[in-house]
């Protein structure tokens, strides 16, 4: 039911609503009302403090009565034009909330709860399939929209918690612990009780008789709390919440019946507390099923959520508090621009202690959703050994299968985790709009503040010119088009209601979403001051992300990225928009820090941890010093940073507005200025070490520049010809410098280690040199993908490998792998950066992931081994005198027990651990030269396999001087010399890590019936991995980009190669799996539901949906031949590919 159009259907009001004086906290109306011959009496409750007149609470009882209409239509009760809503009531009942509804059993009123009346139905033997499809849906309605009503219903206070802390920011906020949608399976008891979570919060809903009337004033008004403000430099009033439904039954049920926590509490002299982290939600346990973590992740995932959603709420109706002020003080012959700075001062504190307040909330929600998901990778993983391991032992068939079984229900649950998470991030997401709106109410607020501190400033000055006086008249027009308050409020009304985790049940298709993210034309006045309003700080708190990924070897991790905004304090953040406007053009723009990290059973592993910043370009020297400050912080040590800048620099005139090189140009003279800056004030503090490093940073710099967007990588069309456009000038002015300066570091890297004796310690042989040893494999593999890309030029080809974002992708992966610091940016630090962390971050991951396998593989060989040795006899001939044999054998083997962390490094193969325990076993002394020997072999071939081999070798090569002419037509790279790739040599010698090389033996089903397994594999493992690549993409960029615009999404056009880079699968598996099915004759329903699955379709809408699946089904019954059916389910995978790579793109303009 519409906010503006709230009325039901056969509403008619008996009376006029009126305010009832009571003798309590609470403002009270009440109302006779009839629904079709229907008389009900309604009782609003609001708290005293609150400015609510007669017509808004009439309208808000409008809009609660439709709420509960459809419930009861819902449940069955009854329809629009006869609700039959007294049939229907909500109590606890046998320690649980329920519904119960009366239904009619001949001539008997029977009286049960709506649910399980459902369910009974839906289970009856013989029940036709449409029948049960219709109950499901009908449960599943039910549920959605008893959540949805519930979140309308007030918060109560003094709710017990173990932690003896109270709630946060505002008591008008609706709190529960968990706003989940229902879970699959038939868990309907504990579905119930999440569901009805929300009543929870205050007393039963009922409606009573129009005579009944006295008795209602009688209810239990104390269970309810007086509204908290709090004060900041003066009293700040939270906005109202939509009231209470209550009708004649007085509830006596306590908040701690009912399980609730407190969390932080505002108070009048000291604003926000603190938040207990360790106290904020409970921890999950170990040892727990399944089942349960996976329902404590998806509650917790929305839990992230929510806790946004009530912070963005708190803020709106602070927001509207100052509207109220603004018209006071318009209306108040003696306010000054003063006052107005004064509003926006408590707002900026407000919004920034509300950005403190979520950050401290979703830190401890992110470390225990991390630990439930720990859980749910012990228990995959388990099963996946256990299944391994009597496969190779020939174990029992029957429960090899059995296992393969629970393997799979598994994997479906992580998928539907998986979905839970990644639905909040896409540009269809019914959330999208609500966020991107709130943002455009701001922005009327910001305005208004705005124009009447202009206005009070001129009115102020003793005399006016001419100029001054036609100002002041532009400025009173301009307000006198302002929206009205009641527009406003109305319009604040319908965002509130929509503020819920529901709205994340199902996408919206690419089309409604488009029509809903249209910036909405109520708010229009704001528009000017959009990037006003996203520059405040509760705009920017951190973001959180948790994700499921499979590595090669089937085990399960956890890919966690958490992104902090960094120096937002009171006077907010820069969004990309006004990065280079007066007043923020010394600030650093969308400034990010990105911590990422796997683990597997252990939260606290975080395997591969990585940390790297993002941004936008700096047209300061100052924004430039913020960011490198940052930088330089994170690792005291530190001397390598890496400028990894995404811009199009074209000689011609710029596109759209885009001087890209001139942007680059002064990004790096911005950066070369700041740091002699930094120099020279280390030098006047006479600080030397911090001079030096200084010096170091400044001279070992590496900047690059690889344009990305479609103009650069040939999927831009100029007089019908594909361009590809800046190359000339990123390579010869920029790259080619940089790679230089890369080589001379990645040499020093190596040249530092200590490898000489590394088992007896008599070297420097610290944590960064494990580190980087351990990641040997991986730096020889991607050096190698970089290598062949640069020597061929194929960064400007968006074709080869189906990426564009590939070179600079991987080289910020190598800075993660060696250990530099690496600041990622284009000029806004949103699309284009985006799209490149993402992509960096997919193969770290898939490199982290199964470097940790091998890891892991080697330590149990190991163990095997340390096993054999622990038990092994004395010798024949062992002399008695020499000693105990037991107490020699463990003096022994100390030396082998010590050199675990070295025997199972990744960079090993299982049969050079092999052969240094057999050294081992023939003489111990051997095991330090022995391991020495291969630790400089294994150094000597990455080296050479790099191109390292000599103090002259180079892994990117030089490529000279060359004419910086634009070339408009042709070839856009012709004339940048090429060579010939390093590829593979010497690579083999290393366990296999990284993700498969675009350069590898092409494979494809094309229409051979059956496949060879190499190339079933090949494409299973593809498919595996286009899974993880679009996880990452899901794992924060695209809600930085909605932080910078209001709404997620990157602004990259692209053509076949982003869309099949962006899907989320691999053509060729799913072309195969199609064409299995026509072969071996499946069912047309059975190929269409996998289909779905291997495509994941549940990103788009449900009608979007149903159209592919239906699509292919007609196409494998149809009466085409075989080839056109082949060719028919190509076009509709082309189809899917552009369909989900839409729900990456912004569903309206938006400006940076």
């Amino acid at each position: 039911m519409s906010i503006k159009d709230p009325s039901p259907i056969g509403y008619r009001p008996l009376s006029e609503i009126k305010e009832v004086s009571e003798e309590s906290q609470f403002k009270t109306f009440k109302q006779q009302v009839e629904l079709n011959g229907k008389k009900l009496t309604v009782t609003l409750f609001y708290p005293k403090t609150s400015k609510i007149d007669p017509s808004l609470a009439k309208g808000h009882m409008e809009v609660q009565i439709a709420k509960m209409l459809e419930v009861a239509k819902a449940a069955g009760m009854g329809s629009k034009e006869e609700p039959g809503l007294r049939k229907l009531t909500f109590e606890k009942a046998e320690g649980k909330e329920r519904v119960f509804g009366e239904y009619q059993e001949g001539k008997t009123t029977v009286r049960k709860n709506v649910l399980d009346h459902l369910r009974s139905q839906r289970d009856e033997n013989g029940i036709e399939a449409k029948e049960k499809e219709k109950i499901i849906d009908q449960i599943h309605t039910i549920k959605k929209t008893i959540r949805q009503l519930s979140l309308t219903l007030p918060a109560t206070s003094e709710r017990p918690s173990p932690s003896g802390s109270t709630p946060p920011i505002d008591t008008e906020t609706p709190i529960s612990k968990t706003q989940v949608p229902s879970s699959a399976g038939n868990e309907d008891e504990e579905d119930d009780e999440e569901i009805l979570q929300g009543f929870k919060r205050g007393d039963p809903v009922f409606f009573s008789d129009s005579q009944d009337e006295e008795d209602d004033y009688q209810d239990d008004y104390d269970s309810r709390s007086e509204q908290r403000t709090r004060t900041l430099n003066g009293e700040v009033e939270i906005g109202d919440r939509p009231p209470s439904v209550k009708g004649k039954e007085k509830d006596t049920r306590r908040d701690e019946d009912f399980g609730f926590e407190k969390t932080s509490e505002i108070s009048s002299s000291s604003g926000l507390r603190g938040i207990d982290s360790s106290s904020q939600t409970k921890r999950v346990q170990k040892n727990v099923s399944f089942e349960e973590s996976a329902k404590e992740a998806l509650s917790l995932q929305h839990e992230l959520e929510q806790n946004k959603l009530d912070a963005l709420e708190a803020l709106l109706k602070n927001y509207s508090e100052s509207l109220e002020k603004l018209d006071s003080a318009s209306r108040d012959k003696t306010t000054t621009s003063r006052d107005i700075k004064e509003i926006r001062s408590i707002l900026n504190e407000y919004s920034a202690l509300l950005k403190s307040d979520t950050d401290q909330k979703n830190a401890a929600v992110f470390k225990n959703l991390e630990s439930a998901l720990a859980n749910v990778n012990r228990q995959y993983n388990k099963v996946v050994d256990q299944r391994k391991e009597l496969e190779a032992t020939k174990g029992d068939p029957k429960e090899i299968e059995e296992l393969k079984d629970q393997e799979n229900k598994y994997l479906n649950e992580v998928h539907r985790l998986n979905q839970a998470a990644g639905n909040l991030s896409l540009t269809t997401s019914q959330l999208a709009k609500v966020k991107g709106q709130a943002m455009a109410y701001i922005a009327v607020v910001e305005k208004k503040m705005d124009l009447m501190e202009r206005k009070y400033e001129l009115e102020e000055k003793p005399s006016l010119g001419p100029w001054q006086r036609f100002q002041l008249s532009k400025i009173n027009k301009e307000l006198g088009k302002a929206p009205s308050n009641e527009s406003l409020e109305s319009f604040k009304q319908g965002l509130l209601s929509e503020m819920t985790v529901d709205k994340l049940s199902s996408p919206y298709s690419a089309s409604k979403a488009k029509e809903e993210n249209q910036y909405p034309k109520e708010l229009e006045f704001g528009r000017s001051h959009l990037n006003v309003a996203l520059s405040t700080p509760a705009n920017w708190t951190n973001i959180y992300s948790a994700f499921s990924k499979l590595s090669r070897s089937g085990r399960l991790y956890t890919s966690s990225t958490v992104n902090e905004s960094l120096n937002v304090g009171y006077q907010g953040g820069v969004p990309a928009g006004v990065r280079n406007k007066k007043g923020y053009r010394e600030r650093a723009a969308n400034l990010f820090k990105t911590t990422s990290y796997l683990f597997d059973e252990d939260p606290d592993s975080k395997i591969g941890r990585t940390v790297s910043f993002r941004g936008g370009q700096f047209p300061t020297p100052k924004a430039a010093k913020e960011a490198l400050t940052e930088m330089l912080k994170e690792n005291p040590e530190a001397t390598n940073i890496h400028i990894n800048a995404l811009l199009t620099p074209m000689i011609t005139l710029p596109v759209k507005g885009k001087p890209d090189r001139r942007l680059l140009a002064e990004h790096k003279a911005s950066i070369t200025t700041a740091l002699n800056e930094m120099i020279k004030e280390a030098y006047e503090r006479e600080d030397e070490d911090g001079q030096e490093r200084l010096e170091k940073v400044r001279d070992q710099l590496v900047f690059t520049n690889f344009g990305v967007n479609e103009g650069a990588v040939g999927e831009l069309k100029v007089l019908m010809r594909k361009m590809r456009l800046g190359w000339h000038t990123s390579i010869g002015l920029y790259t080619n410098q940089g790679a230089q300066k890369f080589n001379a570091n990645l040499r020093q890297k190596f040249n530092a280690l200590g490898i000489e004796k590394p088992i007896e310690g008599k070297t420097a042989f610290d944590k960064s040199d494990l580190q980087f040893l351990g990641n040997l494999g991986a730096i020889v593999q991607v050096g190698q993908e970089m290598e062949a890309i640069w020597a061929r030029n194929d960064y400007a080809d968006a074709k080869m490998g189906h990426n564009q974002f590939k070179m600079p992708a991987l080289w910020k992966a190598m800075d993660a792998l060696t250990g530099t610091i690496c600041y990622t940016d284009c000029m806004s630090g949103k699309d284009r950066t985006g799209e490149v962390e993402s992509a960096a971050k997919h193969y770290l991951d898939e490199a982290h992931m199964n470097m940790n396998d091998r890891k892991l593989e080697l330590q149990k060989q190991y163990r095997a081994y340390t096993e054999e040795l622990d038990k092994e006899e004395p010798p024949e001939d062992f002399p008695q005198l020499l000693g105990n044999w037991g107490a020699i054998r463990a003096a022994r083997n100390n030396k082998w027990k010590n050199a675990e962390t070295l025997l199972t490094n990744p960079m090993h193969t299982k049969e050079e651990l092999e052969d240094l325990f057999h050294i081992f076993k023939s003489d111990p002394d051997e095991l330090g030269p022995r391991y020495a020997d291969l630790l400089e072999l294994k150094v000597k071939d990455a080296k050479q396999a790099l191109g390292l081999e000599d103090e002259k070798g180079v892994l990117l090569k030089d490529k000279g001087k060359f004419s910086q002419a634009a070339r408009v037509f042709g070839q856009n790279t012709m004339g940048i010399p090429e060579t010939v790739p390093l590829r593979d040599t010497n690579a083999h010698l290393f366990p296999d890590v990284t993700s498969e090389t675009i350069y590898g033996k092409q494979v494809s089903p094309g229409l051979r019936p059956a496949l060879p397994k190499e190339v079933r594999d090949r494409l299973a493992e593809r498919q595996r991995e286009a899974i993880n690549r679009r996880i990452s993409v899901l794992s924060g960029s695209l809600a930085i980009t909605q932080v910078n615009t209001s709404l997620p999404g990157f602004k990259i056009k692209g053509g076949e190669p982003l869309s099949r880079f962006s899907s989320g699968f691999d053509r060729d598996y799913v072309y195969s799996q199609l064409l299995f099915g026509l072969d071996e004759k499946l069912d047309a329903e059975d190929v269409a539901k996998r289909f779905a699955e291997d495509t994941g379709l549940y990103e788009l809408s449900d009608a979007e949906a149903e159209e592919f699946k239906f699509q292919i089904e007609d196409i494998h019954n149809g009466p085409k031949t075989y080839l056109e059916k082949l060719a028919a389910f190509l076009e509709v995978i082309k189809a899917v590919e552009e369909a989900k790579t839409a729900t990456f793109s912004p569903k309206a303009k938006v400006k940076a």
